[in-house]
């Protein structure tokens, strides 16, 4: 009878225990890493962790995102000397005197300084779906710097994401950007920040984090994973790129080029609601690069009747010398108008900084964007001039983000002279 109960209490608990049925071991695989700090426009390479395979598991019935910190832990857990890197060390006493016992992967930073990378081991648990977004919420890191010695212990929490997030410091909003999962390579890119309080060296918090570019195998099928919350239906626009050579068209040039687009916009059950309360991103990519990001933040819409409206205008109004979004502001040119708080901003690379770190300092003559609430659907219309998107001449894709979801489709441009459509 004993025996029974034994075996009827263990059966109870493994029916208990929740049943992982499609669950799959696999690793991600680094390709690249790097710490990222947008607010001071300063990216570093991790090297050393290249070729590091971190474990993961995932349940393609419910989409269940499972990656360990244990890999990382492992490899970089050791003490070492911060500046020889090879002499084993368990405090700072055990070092030449110019030297301090450090752990984690280093990286080079600025001169001669170092930083270094800790994770502690342990799991963090996440998302995966049908589109290959990824999310892992508050995945802890620890930093340490050479800068001042004893060495500081840094830590934040940032989430990483292969979508659009951004970190806002002292009313300016910096934006990471990852890539989702291709199923049919595995590669995918995680990125995210976090508030980093008391680095030395700066004048104030950073924005601080890291983006993982990493090879996930097994490649889940993507038949099996759950439909994401947030689907880009239907799809079509234009651009109007500015003939900058012409001295006639200087006006048209300085407004730099226009984008037009409209889109269908289908929330699933698990979506955020799309009323305003959210950060609403539109990206836009050209070949696999980086070619546009607009931005408005929460709470940047305006609701008129099912309308929810976001606008900008940096004319500069010619005879009451005034700008036309902001009276207040004093103006000769367009742009004196851009700045102060804007409804809508866009970031942009350039030569140096290719993932859209920086706003664009290009005048938004007349931008908006509407979203109008339909019964099953969020009609998008969208018209952002002071863009730079030449670039945009034969393939690319479009995602759109409403506060954690992400929903991204390729287009294919045809491009006739300074005219683009999709």
């Amino acid at each position: 009878m004993r025996r029974t109960l034994v075996a009827l209490a263990a059966v109870a608990l493994v029916v208990g225990v929740p049943r992982l049925v499609h669950a799959v071991s696999g690793s991600c695989t680094i390709l690249g890493m790097t710490n990222i700090n947008p607010n001071l426009g300063l990216d570093f390479p991790i090297p050393v962790a290249s070729g590091l395979a971190m474990p993961v598991e995932l349940d393609e019935a419910t989409g269940a995102f499972v990656m360990s910190r244990d890999a990382w832990a492992s490899r970089f857990g050791s003490h070492y000397c911060n500046l020889t890197q090879t002499e084993a060390c368990a405090a700072d006493g055990d070092c030449p005197v110019s030297e301090a016992c450090a752990t984690g992967a280093s990286f080079d930073t600025v001169g001669e300084v170092h930083g270094f990378l800790v994770m502690d081991p342990g799991m963090v648990t996440g998302t995966i779906d049908a589109a290959g977004n990824v999310v892992l919420p508050s995945f802890a890191e620890t930093l340490l710097t050479d800068y001042v010695k004893p060495l500081p212990v840094l830590m934040n929490a940032p989430t990483v994401s292969t979508g659009i997030r951004q970190q806002t410091l002292g009313g300016t909003a910096y934006p990471s950007v990852g890539t989702p999962l291709d199923f049919t390579t595995g590669v995918l890119t995680l990125a995210g920040t976090d508030r980093l309080v008391g680095a030395p060296g700066g004048i104030g918090d950073n924005a601080s984090g890291f983006k993982m570019t990493c090879r996930i195998a097994p490649i889940p099928i993507l038949a099996n994973l759950p439909k994401p919350p947030l689907v880009l239906g239907k799809l079509g626009g234009k651009v109007r790129v500015a003939t900058r050579a012409a001295p006639q068209a200087r006006p048209l040039a300085d407004a730099g080029d226009t984008l037009s687009m409209r889109a269908t916009l289908i929330p699933g059950p698990s979506a955020p609601a799309v009323d305003g309360s959210q950060d609403f991103f539109v990206r836009v990519t050209a070949a696999g690069k980086e070619v546009a990001l607009v931005f408005v933040p929460a709470p940047g819409f305006t609701a008129k009747g099912k309308r929810l409206v976001a606008s900008r205008d940096d004319t500069c109004d010619t005879r009451s010398k005034r700008c036309k979004g902001d009276t207040s502001q004093s103006c000769t040119t367009p742009a004196d108008c851009t700045s102060g708080k804007k409804s809508i901003q866009a970031f942009a690379p350039d030569a140096t900084d290719p993932d859209l770190e920086k706003l664009s300092g290009t005048p938004m003559l007349g931008g908006s964007i509407v979203l109008k609430r339909a019964r099953r659907a969020i009609r998008l219309s969208l018209r952002v001039p002071g863009l730079a998107l030449a670039a945009l001449t034969t393939t690319g894709t479009i995602t759109v983000t409403v506060g954690p979801v992400d929903a991204t489709r390729a287009i294919v441009v045809r491009a006739t002279g300074g005219k683009r459509a999709f």
